[in-house]
């Protein structure tokens, strides 16, 4: 209180001038209102007090310590053990970082006209996030000094921690500007302690008079380029659980999470004195434009130690790996340079196995490449002691800038009173190179792990490649080459109906089950339900999303076809494949049974068994030998080239084919010099190695042509022969017709003449039987037939006998049935 009995300005002024009565107090903290006592004079109070008391006093320091030794004021600071988990210390901070996007207005992006009136309907309008780049203006409220916060100190003035240009300010309708809140959060390469001078906590008027002349920024040495425009909150390893929770409600109600916020990191590191382990965690909160909020963590660990000093043994290993891979290149190389002279290159590079014997090659090295670099970010690795990141109040008794006796001092060994997150800015910049260490560290250990692992998985490739010699032990390389162009058919069948799958799924469920919010995720979701088929995690999202009937239609569709066929298609050209390789090895010799006979063969090798044993080795060495005696390699290319010259021919317009001999007679034969007027060049110069190379580049196969020309000359006779049949065949039918007439005829002549005889031989034997006495009877057996002639063209023939008794009247008396 002044003389007079008139109050002291108050300390909690939101807005100077404009909350004021007599330009001194806020109106509704005025004494006798807001719930504060009206002012008193203190001079009865003081009056009562017979001592006076003093901001100061004398006293030998001497007597609370050694003579001779300056007495320590504020204790050193000491670390503070902080475990996040039992034996895991946390490192420095906690540090939540967070990025903004800047705004922009939504309007030209709408094409009706009522929906941007709808849009520009409100006040202040509807943002959009900008693309181009992140926002770094500061913002918020420091709720120290908002009367709604629970953190709110009527105590502490604005003025005394925060200049003018980092406090917001009002205009009122006259066009009169006043100051009004602080603002709460500043981008990492704002500088906070720029007018702090004597770095006591709090701002004098003197400093506040350099605001306008004090650049905002840090120095360019302070600064991590990395965390421009990003606005960080330090939670440090020196603060207290009460401590803490005023910092998040200073960040919840300073509006530290807005409608500019494009992604949140919290990241953590800890220490494992037990295993020597660093564990760097990392959680990230993504705000989509369409209103989700997804997260996502990632932890890291790595031993420092064991990367930098290796146990003899792993030292051991490492030089083995090294030498294999090297021994392992240069014997591939050789197969390569063999191939290319034995004029097989082209089947080296279409064998799959050779690609996955070169990937393992390239993961191989990588994973020595990046092993060296992982060393190398390990060999810069360093850590300080302690990191004191949040600035805790001067160094040294402030005192003398208290104004009244009844004003708190700012303590040294508490944190700031206001403006919670200012950080000093040396311990800032060295925990952020530190943070910074332990992400190349982390992407150098997960890179070096991929390349480790896929290393790993492709040699397991390769040793089932080198197992494929045996039969019974390369049945899996077997199989899959006997299943390869069935499993690429089948693969692209799955892939058809995946695609499907998932497009139906992203539009019919993406806008509410976040498994199909896009393609990808969509397509990686329908491959899961193969494996596992959870239905508490997408069921009752995807039901609300597309309702029952589609969600039926669309899940057991799926089941069927993509489960129930395509799965069981792609086991059964597994089981065929393997059925058939499992057939062809029934009666092979198994992995044991080939190695009992090469130990036996080794121990026969040192038996002297003489001429009645021949190793393998000696029989090696003997067929050295004879090869030794044939004809040279040139001979034998030569030779090579003629056979497989005789093979290949030049294809010209109108089917004609040009063989080696042929393109040697017309280049031979049309040698001479270079002729300008007809532009012809001499090959006379070149010998047979050359006309092979010609005929190697411009040649083909005709062995195929051959091939393929003999199948169609067989095909040709084939329906030759079946021409000539119908031919005959309709020739038969047109013959059996004309024999039908012809017998039609004979029988109608037969039946005339039989009956004319038949009258005339009654006649005559009534007038014989009237002359003539029987002298006896004749009994006739018909057995069989063989040898008649077929008269039928297509049916069987149905032949019949007839009986007669030769007289003078030739007459029929039995016939047989057909």
């Amino acid at each position: 209180m002044q003389a007079g009995g008139v109050c002291d300005r108050c300390n909690f002024c939101i807005v100077d001038k404009l909350n004021s009565y007599n330009g001194i107090c806020p109106i509704d903290k005025c004494p006798g209102s807001g719930g504060y006592p009206e002012c008193i004079n203190a001079t009865t109070f003081l009056g009562r007090i017979t001592d006076k008391c003093s901001d100061s006093y004398d006293f030998e320091v001497w007597k609370f310590g050694a003579q001779g030794k300056s007495p320590t004021i504020i204790p050193a600071f000491t670390p503070k053990l902080r475990e996040v988990t039992p034996y895991n210390r946390m490192v420095g901070a906690v540090v939540v970082s967070q990025r903004r996007r800047k705004k922009q207005t939504c309007i030209p992006n709408l094409i009706r006209n009522d929906i941007k009136r709808y849009t520009e309907s409100v006040a202040a309008g509807v943002s959009c996030p900008s693309t181009q780049g992140y926002d770094g203006t500061p913002y918020g409220y420091d709720p120290t000094f908002m009367p709604f916060s629970g953190i709110y100190n009527g105590k502490l003035r604005p003025e005394e921690f925060y200049a003018p240009s980092e406090r917001y300010t009002l205009v009122d309708a006259n066009g009169h500007s006043s100051l009004s809140y602080p603002k709460g959060f500043f981008p990492h390469q704002y500088n906070q302690n720029r007018l702090d001078l004597n770095m006591d906590g709090m701002l004098s008027p003197s400093e506040l008079q350099a605001d306008k002349l004090t650049p905002v920024s840090k120095n360019n040495s302070q600064i991590v380029s990395s965390s421009v425009n990003t606005f960080k909150l330090y939670f440090d390893e020196r603060l207290t659980q009460k401590q803490a929770d005023a910092m998040v409600q200073f960040a919840k109600d300073g509006k530290f999470i807005d409608s500019q916020t494009s992604d949140v990191t919290v990241e953590l590191v800890t220490f494992n004195a037990v295993h020597g382990l660093f564990a760097y965690v990392q959680i990230f909160f993504t705000w989509d434009s369409s209103g989700n909020i997804g997260w996502n963590y990632q932890l890291d660990t790595f031993d420092i130690d064991g990367i930098l000093y290796p146990n003899a043994f792993t030292i051991f290993l490492m030089i083995f790996v090294l030498l294999c891979l090297c021994l392992n290149c240069f014997m591939e190389i050789q197969d390569v340079l063999t191939q290319a002279r034995k004029f097989s290159l082209k089947e080296y590079i279409l064998d799959p196995f050779n690609w996955i014997d070169w990937l393992h090659f390239t993961f191989m090295w990588g994973s020595i490449i990046t092993w060296a670099f992982l060393f190398n970010v390990a060999s810069r690795f360093s850590i300080n002691e302690y990191y004191p990141i949040l600035f805790y109040g001067p160094k040294y008794s402030n005192s003398t800038r208290r104004q009244s006796f009844f004003e708190a001092p700012v303590a040294a060994n508490k944190p700031a009173q206001a403006r919670f997150f200012r950080t000093l800015n040396q311990p800032e910049y060295d925990f952020l190179v530190f943070i910074n260490e332990m992400q190349e560290l982390a992407s150098a250990v997960r890179i070096y792990s991929g390349f480790a692992g896929v290393s790993v998985v492709l040699f397991i490739f390769r040793l089932l490649k080198s197992l494929h010699f045996q039969e019974r032990m390369g049945m899996v390389t077997r199989t899959i080459h006997l299943a390869a162009v069935d499993l690429f058919h089948f693969v692209l069948l799955f892939i058809i109906v995946l695609i499907g799958y998932a497009i139906v799924g992203y539009f019919l469920f993406g806008q509410e089950y976040e498994g199909m919010k896009d393609f990808s995720s969509s397509a990686k979701t329908l491959a899961i339900f193969l494996v596992s088929i959870d239905t508490t995690q997408f069921y009752a999202s995807m039901q609300h999303a597309g309702g029952d009937v589609s969600l039926q239609i669309f899940l057991w569709s799926y089941l069927f076809i993509a489960y129930f066929i395509l799965v069981n298609i792609f086991l059964a050209i597994l089981v065929d494949a393997y059925a058939t390789v499992k057939e062809g090895t029934d009666n092979a010799s198994g992995l044991l049974t080939e190695l009992s006979s090469i130990i036996f063969h080794g121990i026969k090798r040192q038996l002297p068994l003489g001429a009645r044993f021949i190793s393998d080795q000696r029989f090696k060495s003997l067929l050295a030998k004879a090869k030794n005696r044939v004809d040279s390699k040139n001979q034998i290319k030569q030779n090579v080239n003629k056979l497989m010259s005789n093979r290949k021919a030049i294809l010209v317009p109108g089917n004609l084919q040009i063989d080696k001999h042929t393109l040697q007679r017309i280049l031979r034969n049309n040698s001479g010099s270079v002729h300008p007027e007809d532009n012809y060049l001499s090959f006379q110069g070149f010998d047979d190695e050359a006309i092979f190379e010609l005929i190697e580049r411009y040649g083909t196969d005709i062995s195929t042509f051959q091939e393929q020309k003999n199948r169609d000359l067989k095909e040709f006779i084939s329906l030759e022969n079946m021409r000539r049949l119908v031919a005959m065949n309709l020739v038969q039918n047109e013959i059996h017709e004309d024999q039908k007439e012809i017998l039609q005829y004979l029988r109608d002549l037969a039946k005339t003449k039989v009956v004319s005889e038949a009258e005339g031989g009654r006649a005559a034997a009534r007038r014989e039987s009237e002359s003539q006495v029987a002298i006896g009877s004749l009994s006739l057996t018909i057995l069989s037939a063989s040898n008649l002639p077929k008269m039928d063209v297509i049916r069987k023939s149905d032949p019949y006998c007839v009986a007669y008794v030769d007289g003078e009247v030739r007459q029929e008396i039995f016939m047989t049935e057909t």
